[in-house]
């Protein structure tokens, strides 16, 4: 399969990426405190994460126009700031 260029990026990579760095920027602000959570709640958060995460597996968030798209082969987009073609 021919990889294509595109201005668009993973809506589940894009989403995790955003939760790594603020928990990046809540570690370099020394920003420390717990939170507590029982098994149940534990379990729902997992379930809800798993769920959520297969929903939106083929999702791409293309840039300018900003849209969302039903992408089955993003695994094979090389992304690009620049609009291909131009």
């Amino acid at each position: 399969i021919d990889p294509k260029v595109a201005r668009c990026m993973c809506l589940e990579s894009t989403i995790g990426l955003i939760g790594v760095l603020f928990g990046v920027g809540f570690m370099l602000l020394s920003v420390f405190f717990s939170v507590e959570i029982n098994q149940f709640s534990w379990a729902l958060v997992v379930l809800l994460t798993s769920v959520i995460g297969f929903l939106i597996k083929d999702l791409v968030i293309q840039l300018g126009p900003w849209r969302v798209l039903r992408e089955k082969d993003h695994q094979h987009i090389i992304f690009s700031w620049k609009t291909p073609g131009k």
